[in-house]
């Protein structure tokens, strides 16, 4: 069904136009959702976005402009509120500069509140485009307390994605009631744990925090001495398998020279190994670019030419390493190398919907007005950060896996990221990271 739109905010109708281009791809709209700003209002239902909702009848549905997010006013984000609406057993949580209870959120024509600018807020990532240095973190992202959805308790749940099928519901547009997809993606850091060294740096943190680790890590370090298939990170055999219900990535690091970065080696028969055993098991290779490729483009480019060069196919897909990411710099280097697809966007110390959609989506660009030209495919799921949300405690981070499993079963998509290396450490810290690793590959599609 085809739907005019009128709206008096001319300033910033490229935001609102990005946001109806989001709602009209969106998996969920099932192509029932088409809409134009000029023509023959005849021939569709006609929804007024105005900052006046209540002084028109001329309009099938009317979605109050907030003109908050949509102004060229500075805006304090700390100030705003997630109001809570019911909408046929759906919560639904709004993006207001005041606080209301006890809301509708349709009464049959008119929305309660400005769902446009709601949906910009979080895709755009509007408020860490804008946050204060204060809120950035050791490795300058945004600290993951300091966001909206955090503070309002609801990085747990899809709040974008909800709220498209919500509204496509109210207008009559058909979505589709779809269960939850599910993305699987593996980052390659270090491919060995020992490498024939003594483990002396782990042992020295165990001997410290949980001296009853030790005897497993110097048990796994002696069998991997005469045996080193037996190194615990070097577990590819049983890590990556077939599914044909779950796409699957796996990116590799390869560069690097920080503190942060242990590349794994490209020209040796280990990574050649690896390489054609995740193409058989179907899965796609991308690029981990490291640390410092957040903000340089030659060391982006050198890092994808060379695993390029190695693999003799292109390469269009990446995630930054320790999901270092900045809105000021790396869009443009992933548009400039030629990714099409980026998976950089997810909590580091938790588990949830960073930009209140788990569905690959366009980020929008402030500077140039327009969407970017790749895909980004928010991270949701990632075994370190479930790791620390639980504290390292087995029972709590069953309980967490659990009830976000059980509580997203639908009308969503979840990205999961596992290392190779993090389950080991998780057995030293008495944690079986496996039981969550397998139960994704029983979830029925």
């Amino acid at each position: 069904m085809k739907y005019l739109v009128v709206h008096d905010n001319q300033e910033h109708w490229l935001r609102i136009r990005y946001v109806l281009a989001f709602i009209k791809k969106h998996p969920l709209a099932g192509g029932g959702f088409s809409y134009h700003f000029e023509g023959d209002g005849m021939l569709a239902k006609r929804i007024g976005y105005i900052s006046n909702p209540h002084e028109t009848t001329d309009y099938d549905f009317i979605i109050p402009a907030q003109q908050h997010i949509f102004s060229s006013n500075s805006v304090d984000v700390s100030a705003l509120c997630a109001n809570l609406y019911n909408y046929e057993n759906q919560q639904l949580y709004s993006v207001e500069a005041t606080p209301k209870s006890d809301a509708a959120f349709f009464d049959g024509r008119h929305f309660g509140f400005d769902i446009i600018e709601a949906i910009f807020f979080h895709i755009s990532r509007f408020e860490e485009h804008f946050c204060q240095t204060s809120q950035l973190d050791e490795h300058g992202r945004m600290k993951s307390n300091e966001q909206f959805l955090v503070k309002h308790c609801l990085e747990k749940t899809p709040v974008v994605d909800h709220l498209v099928y919500c509204f496509l519901v109210a207008i009559g547009a058909n979505p589709v009631a779809a269960p939850t997809r599910f993305r699987m993606s593996f980052d390659i850091d270090i491919m060995r744990c020992f490498s024939g060294r003594p483990p002396i740096r782990m042992t020295a943190k165990y001997l410290v925090s949980k001296p009853s680790s030790l005897p497993k890590l110097w048990f796994s370090y002696i069998r991997t001495l005469f045996a080193p298939q037996n190194d615990p990170y070097f577990n590819f055999e049983w890590l990556l398998r077939k599914s044909d219900k779950l796409e699957q990535v796996i990116y590799f690091l390869v560069g690097g020279s920080t503190k942060f970065d242990r590349p794994t080696a490209k020209l040796n028969n280990e990574f050649k190994q690896i390489v054609s055993l995740a193409k058989a098991m179907g899965l796609r290779i991308g690029l981990h670019p490291s640390y410092d490729c957040m903000a340089d483009d030659e060391l982006f480019h050198k890092e994808k030419s060379g695993l390029e060069e190695i693999l003799g196919e292109k390469i269009n897909e990446s995630r930054q390493h320790f999901l270092h990411f900045s809105w000021k710099t790396t869009p443009q280097i992933l548009e400039k190398q030629g990714v099409m697809e980026d998976s950089s966007i997810g909590f580091s110390d938790r588990i949830g919907f960073r930009c209140g959609t788990g569905f690959p989506y366009q980020p929008y660009s402030f500077e140039r007005e327009e969407p970017w030209g790749f895909m980004e495919v928010p991270m949701i799921c990632m075994d370190v950060a479930l790791m620390r949300e639980a504290g390292n405690n087995q029972q709590r981070m069953i309980e967490i896996w659990d009830d976000f499993l059980a509580t997203n079963k639908s009308l969503t998509m979840i990205t999961f990221l596992f290392h190779n290396s993090r389950f080991f450490d998780a057995e030293l810290e008495g944690m079986d990271l496996k039981y969550c690793y397998e139960q994704i590959f029983k979830i029925k599609p």
